[in-house]
């Protein structure tokens, strides 16, 4: 099945976006090991704003270790940002 996949060919002129629920088919129908997959969705999420969806692929990876300083700093900065714009709402 995964000869026939298009995938590979299709995901660089996606929005990394859209390439999430792509990779969600690809590990639901386990054309491809589901660690990679996983692996692709924390390295696309990385250059994101979706620092808590990172956060979470970083946990499913790595059980073991500790979330990286740098995300934690980057997913508090985020919701202190989140805060204080709704916050100063009008």
């Amino acid at each position: 099945m995964t000869e026939h996949d298009l995938s590979k060919t299709i995901i660089p002129y996606l929005d990394r976006h859209l390439v999430f629920p792509l990779l969600t088919h690809l590990a639901e129908y386990q054309l491809f090991p589901v660690e990679e997959v996983t692996q692709a969705q924390y390295e696309l999420s990385k250059g994101t704003n979706m620092f808590d969806y990172a956060k979470r692929l970083f946990e499913q990876l790595h059980p073991d270790e500790e979330v990286p300083a740098g995300m934690k700093a980057f997913l508090l900065l985020f919701f202190f940002l989140m805060l204080r714009m709704m916050t100063f709402r009008v």
